[in-house]
């Protein structure tokens, strides 16, 4: 088996050296044909380049050809169009010279523009385009007539005839490219009807109408509501038709602005006709909740459809124009009521006490009123009267400032007397100024807390989430006829300066426009602000009142004859058991004795009212006096003897209350420190001062103060100062440091000088010729 395979193996190599010579020849032959191939190739290549090198003039003459050919069908054409436009003019003498056929005149258009397509290059092309014009203008004139009957029987038709002629009508318009024709005779007949049926509504009784539509509504009020229910009906009609394909909501609200534009005038005269700004305002009231109720039914019909939003916008403006005049007559609402008010205080002064009596009806009046109008501005206008509330109240906060500060004028001059006519007996004056006085922190602290609740109202009825549920409007406010756009809207019609106030509570938004005043609107809190020069005023004719002994009682110091005089024994002085208080500050003494007395009621909640405390530490703290109560710079109402003494034990009450109390006494009390320990000390100080040295005489001249008048003088301070440690009051400084250099001998002088202030020691050195 070996063999046979070896055998095989031998066949096979014999078989591959015969084959091999041939396949070698076979090898050369196919190189040899590839040699040849590439030389054919690259002929066949060399004649293509000559081909196209050759052909190049060929095609050059066979475009000019195809243009030649082009020019010539054009020509053709153009003969042959000439020749028709011809017969369509003859075509058209007869259309223009008969009665003239709609369908005929309009096939007519459609031929005569076909073959002025082809006559651009004409000489004549544009008097044929003219002639072309005018067949439009020609059966646009043919077509008016018909367009505006079948609009007329829209509202009336009951098949769909009408509405089919009306539409072919309108197709007609765009195929002959006066689409905007058609366009204009729809707005125009749609405003005028919207108009016309205004009118009807006018002249309507209310006995016609059946019933009212709204119960809280008057006739006037009733019939405008009645007109946008039967506008709106009359619109959604109309948008069912599809007259435009598509496009019928743009007609549709151009129409109804038109309309709105030339309706605004006499609507709003005849809602506003009443002479009573009462009247005028509540139908103001009547009238924005028809505009709420109509921009919501037109928020259902247009805003799926699509409707240009800036046709939109200029609707609802139109609808907010009628309230353009809300906010003047609210202001002549408020400014009635508010002026009645004051009136109380106008009366011819008599006293103190009927002038507090005055005030204080003044006070619970003109607040109720102001509450009231709050929440008639909130309530009835949207918010958008708040502004003319501000403006009138400030209005009357001037009058008022200025009324009752005269006022005061007159109550220091009358008080004064009567006191003098009593002798200062038990500083009964004071007494009545300082009711008056509280009843004027009463009043500045109902002001703040009527500018708090003003403050709320105004935040609170503009934030988005109380304007999307306001009303019967859209709450999506990118809705053109939602809440809060209709309210900016109505805010917009309102006068620049009420505008202004309003405009930055509104939602930022590129389709309100902004004030055109410059003037900054002034701010609620201006109204406390101009109370407190009131307040000022107030404590100021309090000081004064009480002042007013003491400056008479003082200006007896300078000119008594003790201090210049001497013992009549000869000697420098008397012993110091000889020397009493002299009779004026004995008068003073008693008069400041019984003044904590007069401020109990207002400390003591066992006495008086508490509402008279706030308003009498509320004044305070706006009047000139300067100590720091919260850094314990003065003594709290139980560490003053006199006060302790005089008052009632406290009786239970809450934390909270106890607090205002104390703070209320702590108030008052450093109030009293200011007034004894600061304005009568430093009245005495200046009488002091007061006392004239040297007193000119024929020989020597004698000091203003000698050393018997110093001792009368130390003896004067002493009682004074004493009386005020019994009180429970600060000691002055400057009323001890005369003490003491009164005091003082002339070698002790010196040394008790030192460290005392220049001004007093220099005063000393002058009244006592050191």
């Amino acid at each position: 088996m070996l063999d046979a395979a070896n055998q095989e193996v031998k066949n096979i190599f014999h078989e591959v050296a015969q084959a091999t010579p041939r396949f070698l020849r076979d090898v050369e032959s196919v190189n040899q044909q590839a040699i040849l191939l590439k030389d054919h190739m690259d002929c066949v290549e060399n004649d293509f380049r000559k081909m196209h090198i050759d052909d190049s003039g060929v095609v050059k003459e066979l475009e000019e050809l195809d243009r030649q050919r082009t020019r010539v069908k054009r020509a053709a054409d153009a003969l042959r169009e000439a020749n028709r436009w011809s017969t369509l003019v003859n075509s058209r003498q007869d259309l223009m010279e008969g009665e003239g056929n709609v369908e005929q005149l309009y096939q007519l258009i459609l031929d005569m523009e076909q073959s002025l397509a082809y006559m651009e290059h004409m000489p004549d092309y544009e008097a044929r385009k003219a002639l072309l014009s005018s067949t439009k203008d020609r059966l646009e004139a043919l077509i008016a007539p018909r367009v505006m009957e079948l609009l007329d029987a829209l509202p009336h038709a009951s098949d769909a005839q009408a509405t089919s002629s009306l539409l072919h009508l309108f197709s007609i318009f765009n195929a002959i490219g006066r689409s905007a024709v058609g366009v204009r005779y729809y707005v125009t007949w749609l405003a005028n009807h919207i108009v016309e049926s205004w009118e009807k509504t006018r002249g309507l009784a209310v006995s016609q109408s059946g019933h009212s539509l709204q119960q809280s509504f008057d006739a006037t009020t009733d019939r405008i509501l009645a007109f946008y229910r039967e506008t709106f009906a009359f619109l959604r009609n109309q948008l069912s038709l599809q007259l435009f394909e598509g496009e019928s909501c743009a007609p549709l609200l151009n129409g109804l602005i038109n309309s709105l534009e030339r309706i605004t005038p006499s609507l709003t005269d005849s809602v506003f006709s009443s002479a009573d700004p009462d009247t005028n305002l509540r139908r103001c009231g009547e009238l924005l909740q028809a505009t709420e109720e109509m921009t919501g039914r037109l928020c259902a019909l247009l805003c799926p459809t699509g409707a240009p939003s800036e046709l939109c916008v200029a609707v609802v403006r139109q609808l907010c124009r009628p309230l353009s005049a809300i906010s003047e007559f609210f202001r002549l609402h408020a400014q009635y009521l508010l002026t009645e008010a004051l009136e109380g205080l106008k009366k011819p002064f008599t006293d103190d006490q009927a002038l507090l009596k005055d005030l204080n009806v003044f006070s619970d009046r003109v607040f109720t009123v102001l509450h009231s109008l709050l929440q008639l501005a909130v309530s009835q206008t949207r918010g958008i009267a708040l502004s003319s509330l501000l403006e009138v109240a400030q209005e009357l906060v001037v009058a008022f400032s200025s009324e009752l500060t005269s006022a005061f004028e007159k109550t220091v001059v009358y008080v004064v007397r009567e006191d003098v006519a009593s002798g200062y007996s038990q500083a009964s004056g004071l007494s009545s100024v300082l009711l008056l006085v509280a009843a004027t922190g009463c009043t500045m602290l109902k002001m703040k807390k009527f500018v708090e609740e003003f403050d709320a109202a105004l935040e609170s009825v503009f934030a988005p989430s109380n304007l999307t549920h306001a009303g019967g409007a859209c709450n999506n406010s990118e809705c053109p006829f939602s809440t809060p756009r209709l309210v900016a809207h109505i805010g917009e019609a309102q006068p620049s300066t009420h505008w202004g106030t309003l405009y930055p509570l509104m939602p930022a938004s590129d389709w309100l426009k902004p004030p055109t005043s410059q003037t900054t609107p002034a701010p609620s809190v201006l109204l406390v602000n101009r109370l407190l020069s009131v307040c000022k005023a107030a404590v100021d004719m309090a000081t004064r009142v009480a002042m007013a002994p003491v400056h008479d009682l003082l200006a007896k110091v300078p000119k008594l004859r003790v201090w210049p005089s001497y013992p009549a024994s000869g000697e420098a002085r008397l012993p110091d058991l000889a020397y009493l208080p002299q009779e004026y500050i004995t008068q003073l003494g008693q008069y400041i004795f019984n003044l904590p007395e007069q401020l109990l009621p207002f400390m003591d909640p066992g006495e008086g009212s508490a509402d008279q405390s706030d308003g009498l530490v509320g004044c305070l703290r706006c009047s000139d006096f300067n100590v720091d109560v919260d850094h314990g710079q003065v003594k709290s109402p139980t560490e003053r003897t006199r006060l302790t003494s005089l008052s009632s034990p406290l009786p239970p009450t809450s934390p909270p209350v106890v607090s205002r109390k104390a703070e209320n006494s702590a108030m008052i009390t450093a109030w009293l420190d200011w007034l004894l320990s600061g304005q009568v000390s430093e009245a005495f100080v200046k009488a002091i001062f007061e006392i004239p040295s040297p007193i000119p005489t024929n020989g020597k001249p004698i000091p203003g103060l000698t050393e018997h008048g110093a001792k009368q003088l130390a003896t004067d301070l002493g009682y004074f100062l004493g009386l005020l440690e019994e009180l429970g009051l600060p000691t002055p400084q400057d009323l001890a440091c005369l003490r003491d250099l009164v005091s003082a001998s002339t070698s002790e002088f010196q040394h008790v000088s030192q460290g005392k202030p220049h001004r007093l020691v220099g005063a000393v050195i002058n009244l006592r010729m050191l």
